[in-house]
């Protein structure tokens, strides 16, 4: 059985918290699924290991990909 890996960052402070993304392996990025201070612009692509900024009092539910190949 296969499936997606998913973080959800939480961020219940009165102000922006980074969140330093987790580097499952080579070639990995994360899909922002859902950002509830961003609303429908939130498709953003962040490379594992980066650093996603979770505004505050807002939830963030990312999904890990592979990264395409240029």
């Amino acid at each position: 059985i296969e499936d997606d890996n998913f973080a959800v960052l939480l961020n219940a402070h009165d102000g922006d918290l980074p969140f330093r993304l987790p580097h499952a392996g080579a070639r990995t990025e994360w899909y922002t699924e859902l950002d509830t201070a961003r609303g429908a612009e939130a498709s953003a692509i962040t490379p594992a290991g980066g650093e996603y900024v979770v505004a505050a009092r807002s939830m963030v539910v990312l999904s890990e990909r592979v990264a395409r190949s240029a």
